[in-house]
This record gives C-alpha cells, sequence and structure tokens, in this order.
C-alpha cells in the first residue's frame, strides 16, 4: 500500500507534464497575433475559395443561420461563428415576390437578410449599408446588426456581407461577442477580399 502511495505523486507529475502546453487558448493565441486571426487556410464554398483562420473548425450549431446548406465554422472558446449562406434564383424570385420590391437582386438579398437578423433580436441598432470596396472583384454589400437574442446573454456583432459570384448570391457572416468583435472588422474584410473562382 506504501509503495502505491509513493508512487501517486509520481502519476499526478506525468499528468501534468503530458498536459501542460497541449492546448493554448484561442484568446491566447490572437494576442499574440495582435488580434489578427492565425493560419490563414484555403476554404471551399459553392464555386469559390476564400482564406479563413485555422482557428475556426466546424460548427455543430447551425441558429444562427437562414439555409440549411450553409457552411458554419466557429472558434468555440470565444464564441464567435462564421457562415457562408447560397441564395440562388429560387430564393430570390420568393423573396421578391414576398416583398414587391423593385430592388436589384443583390439589394433585395442583403437587405432581406439584415431584415431577418433584426427580426431575430429583442434589440439592435443598424450600421449603414456599405459597397464593399478593396480587392475584392465582386460586387456586395457589408452592413453591422448589434443586437442579443434568446441564445446570447450578451450583445453580439453580426457583421454581415452579401456578394454576387456567377449570379448566385452569398451571405457571408462573422459573429461574435460586442466587447471583441471591434478587432476583427478588418479580419471580416480580408476574408472577403480573398474570394477567389
Amino acid at each position: 500500500m506504501k509503495r502505491l502511495i509513493s508512487f501517486i505523486p509520481i502519476y499526478l507529475l506525468l499528468i501534468a507534464a503530458n498536459c501542460s502546453g497541449a492546448y493554448t487558448p484561442s484568446k491566447k493565441i490572437l494576442e499574440s497575433n495582435k488580434m489578427n486571426f492565425p493560419d490563414l487556410e484555403k476554404r471551399a464554398h459553392a464555386s469559390f475559395s476564400y482564406q479563413l483562420s485555422s482557428l475556426f473548425t466546424d460548427a455543430y450549431s447551425d441558429h444562427f443561420v437562414l439555409k440549411s446548406n450553409a457552411t458554419t465554422k466557429s472558434i468555440n472558446d470565444l464564441n464567435i461563428f462564421f457562415s457562408i449562406e447560397t441564395f440562388d434564383r429560387n430564393d430570390i424570385e420568393t423573396i421578391r415576390f414576398l416583398n414587391e420590391t423593385d430592388q436589384s437582386d443583390l439589394e433585395l438579398i442583403h437587405d432581406y437578410y439584415i431584415g431577418m437578423r433584426q427580426s431575430s433580436l429583442a434589440y439592435n441598432t443598424l450600421s449603414l449599408r456599405k459597397k464593399l470596396k478593396g480587392k475584392s472583384t465582386f460586387p456586395g454589400y457589408i452592413q453591422h446588426v448589434i443586437g442579443k437574442n434568446k441564445y446570447e446573454t450578451k450583445s453580439m456583432i453580426y457583421m454581415i456581407s452579401t456578394v454576387e459570384i456567377d449570379g448566385a448570391y452569398h451571405v457571408f457572416q462573422l459573429i461574435g461577442p460586442k466587447d471583441n468583435m471591434g478587432y476583427f472588422h478588418d479580419d471580416f474584410l480580408k476574408i472577403l477580399n480573398s474570394i477567389e473562382k
């Protein structure tokens, strides 16, 4: 029995040695990278590719998207979500029929998505809609919605961009707690600017 008890501290020391350094929280990784998403990897959705940080893994929750076939990713320990949803001609015709508007398809999808996002939040504020600028060769809009829904205890920022690629409309979202997301607007623009066919 004494022999067994004398080995317990050694086992505990070995377990601690094996566990130390095995996991680095995402927050520490971001801080060491000046609050920018590190290690961009090429990912694919529909007919295009884009760059996204290796910190994002498959998200098994889809409460933050409208379409069942969306690409959803997350950084779980920071409560940050990323998604891409594709709206095709059938979606556009349905939305146009319901809204009876003469907006362009791009404006229609963007405004529809923003409206749906706002209706999912108890309280929200909305930024102005802006055209995408920069390296992106695809037409699009970007807008932010700040608010809280039944899944969150804190206010969240929803960075939303709608981009037209080959006649289809893709809605990109980067979502996270309001106090962190100010750092990631430029990262969201980098994702959008990395789109390639």
